[in-house]
């Protein structure tokens, strides 16, 4: 029967869908996934390779329900695990000013993975030998690592169990599975978050980095790898939290865009979880148990005092940006945080209003919970998998960032890496001077900060495409090496390709194209060649004036055949509109005070000129020329 249901593993990650993922939609039903290695040879690459084997094993529920005894003691432990921190007074200036936005270009993801990966960030010990022992040793030691997971880990797990849990799989070669249920909608609180439940920031994405370190941080110790499945659990959950479903949508929509745009597809996995119950659900099963559950809660623990510590906080993580939209602050904050007895008598209504559908989403909430536990049901579906959670539980492993999505992503300077973001309250920040910075292209929120940042160096990136861009019959494109030819023989001669304004030595030539070269490897963008019918004409582009005060300056420079014929006027009129487009506002340039045509041009585009100076070991006039 197994070997019906198998299939070996898809090379490569080209897909929107990891491997995983596309195995998951390949079937139905309750059936347990094991992987096992088996030996390939391609003869198109003359070589043997060892893919995964997906293997699906049929499993059965019990049909058993648990007795009070069973549901009261873990609902007891549910709720001490799910205990929530008191949030303190009312905030006296909410909600914090934001005093103005910034906005991002999206390559800036990049340059903050590059920043966030592991070998950044982790100092790591290797095993001293080859035996399994040692490498699930340090694949141990790697979970403890707060930078990784959590130093809670150790006391939560021990160390013995788990080296005996994990060896029979490092015996068999087998890539390690962590699965996270997680990664819901944003929170709906109106005081820790001020947008809507369908938005990513920073938080979510630092945490989808955190995953990917720790599957990268692993390769090293274990060859055969690993990977990290998340349980996307906000559909399970909308209701009980009264999310909109269109919102819980685009959520799972954007955290897949966005593991995707960080191209970590190969080893972060994305599986809904209320699919997966329902999968295990076809004799109703599943429902039975739930419903069950849930009366046994209201009978005989609704109103116990330890159950209604879970009530206040479903009160506090349900969206009260809708339920209390038309209260004042104060108001809506005493409905969520004070005692019956200290709220005003025109609140009492609302105060019991807001009880009674919190107590009903908390039942829920703990009669899902518990059937999970009491059917084991995530270990059916993935019987080799390691358990993971976003909070120090016993038996689970648990990750550096606790609940990315309660709350708004925040960094006091402008964050570099994953360890600058941190997950704050939004009311929190009322005593800070905040800006929001959002992504340019769709303004989806990425993070608070003090700090001011001037992204002009990162606008520039987009200005010229390094593999060519055109207008009318001139293309242009990034400087290679391959180029050195021709660059020197357009220059040899011609005393006004040069910025000196004489003419200069081939030497001269080969030095200026590798400080062409040299710039754009520093800072992603630079001056290109110019070409016209397949020749090299001139050079036109940007480069950085002054680092310090974030200035640019434009450049260009034609082969004397090439001048007083209106190219440099259309070539800098292409250059000036991208950058506006681009969002600069402003761009500099630097003219001899005796090349009077380069005066006339930038006179044209409104030049302003600014002073005398000293530029390249020659005296330039700076012009400023506001875009906008």
């Amino acid at each position: 029967m197994a070997d019906n249901y198998s299939i070996v593993e898809p090379l490569g990650n080209r897909y929107g869908n990891s491997k995983l993922e596309r195995y998951w939609k390949g079937f139905e039903g309750k059936y347990g996934l094991r992987t096992s290695r088996i030996i390939q040879f391609d003869p198109y690459a003359s070589m043997s390779r060892c893919p995964v084997k997906y293997i699906l094993e049929k499993f059965e529920l019990c049909q058993d329900t648990p007795d009070e005894k069973w549901i009261e003691d873990n609902l007891k432990i549910f709720i001490r695990e799910e205990a929530m921190r008191a949030a303190g007074d009312m905030p006296q200036n909410f909600p914090p000013k934001i005093d103005g936005d910034i906005f991002l270009p999206d390559e800036y993801l990049e340059s903050f993975l590059y920043n966030s990966e592991w070998e950044n960030l982790l100092k790591m010990e290797l095993p001293k030998d080859d035996s399994y022992s040692e490498m699930a040793r340090c694949i141990y030691g790697l979970l403890c690592n707060p930078q990784i997971g959590s130093s809670r880990n150790a006391t939560n797990n021990d160390k013995d169990t788990f080296i005996n849990r994990v060896l029979p799989l490092l015996e068999q070669k087998k890539r390690l599975l962590f699965i996270l249920p997680g990664f819901p909608f944003k929170d709906q609180n109106r005081f820790r978050v001020p947008y809507d439940a369908s938005c990513i920031d920073f938080s979510e994405i630092s945490f989808l980095i955190r995953l990917h370190n720790l599957i990268q941080a692993l390769y090293q110790v274990h060859p055969f790898g690993a990977e990290a499945l998340v349980l996307s659990d906000g559909r399970l959950y909308q209701d009980i939290f009264y999310i909109e479903s269109k919102d819980v949508e685009d959520y799972q929509w954007r955290l897949h865009d966005f593991r995707n745009k960080l191209n970590i597809q190969g080893d972060v996995s994305i599986i809904d979880l209320k699919e997966l119950i329902e999968r295990a659900d076809e004799s109703g099963e599943i429902s039975k148990i739930i419903k069950y559950i849930e009366k046994v809660i209201s009978d005989r623990f609704k109103n116990k005092d330890f159950f209604q510590g879970l009530v206040q906080g479903m009160k506090w993580n349900m969206n009260s940006r809708k339920l209390l939209e038309g209260y004042s602050d104060i108001d809506a904050w005493s409905i969520l945080r004070n005692n019956r007895n200290d709220i005003k008598n025109d609140l009492l209504e609302a105060w019991d209003w807001y009880q009674k559908i919190a107590e009903e989403a908390a039942v829920k909430y703990a009669a899902t919970n518990l059937m999970l536990k009491w059917t084991d049901l995530l270990q059916k579906f993935f019987p080799e998998s390691i358990r993971c959670t976003v909070h120090p539980k016993e038996n689970q492993f648990a990750l550096a960032m606790n609940y990315a999505w309660n709350g708004v992503a925040w960094s006091e300077k402008w964050p570099k890496n994953i360890k600058d973001i941190s997950t704050v309250p939004f009311y929190t920040l009322e005593d800070h001077k905040i800006k929001l910075v959002r992504f340019r292209s769709n303004h989806y929120p990425c993070f608070f900060t003090e700090e001011s940042y001037d992204q002009i160096l990162d606008y520039a990136k987009n200005v010229l495409k390094a593999d060519g861009w055109n207008v009318d019959n001139i293309f242009g494109r990034e400087f290679s090496i391959y180029d050195l030819n021709e660059f020197v023989e357009l220059g040899r001669g011609d005393e006004n390709f040069a910025w000196e304004r004489q003419k200069m030595s081939d030497e001269y030539y080969k030095t200026l194209l590798q400080f062409r070269i040299s710039h754009y490897k520093k800072y992603g963008f630079g001056v290109h060649a110019i070409f016209a019918e397949g020749h090299l004409i001139g050079q036109m582009g940007l480069q950085v004036l002054d680092e310090q005060k974030k200035q640019l300056e434009y450049v260009i420079f034609l082969g004397k055949d090439y001048t007083q014929k209106g190219i440099g006027t259309k070539l800098l009129k292409y250059l000036f509109d991208r950058c506006k487009d681009e969002g600069i506002e402003t761009i500099y340039g630097v003219i001899r005070s005796d090349n009077d045509i380069s005066k006339h041009i930038v006179n044209k585009f409104g030049g302003r000129m600014i002073k005398t100076m000293a530029h390249y070991h020659q005296t330039g006039i700076l012009y400023e020329i506001k875009l906008k």
